[in-house]
């Protein structure tokens, strides 16, 4: 694993991992929004494809069904009512 030397620029740190994520995961990250939620769900490829998980939706669905999921987390995302229990909660949807 490479070491990354960085100050705290937002935007510079931003862009770095950014080229860094397209070159080593293949992976594109959108414009920022003006907000700043930085939680994030990711899911292996194959276990999305397998099951078609695109969206929370999706896992939603996933997990009526039956399916499994393992999630590894920061205890501030656990305890956050804004977090993990508003993810527990059933979504509305229009």
């Amino acid at each position: 694993m490479k070491t990354i030397r960085h100050g705290k620029n937002a935007k510079q740190g931003f862009e770095k991992v950014k080229k860094l994520d397209a070159e080593q995961n293949k992976l594109v990250w959108l414009t920022p929004a003006p907000a700043n939620n930085t939680w994030t769900i990711a899911v292996r490829q194959d276990i999305a494809e397998k099951n078609k998980l695109s969206s929370l939706a999706d896992l939603s669905r996933y997990l009526k069904e039956g399916g499994t999921f393992k999630l590894a987390a920061s205890a501030e995302f656990i305890e956050r009512a804004d977090a993990l229990p508003a993810f527990e909660k059933p979504m509305i949807l229009p």
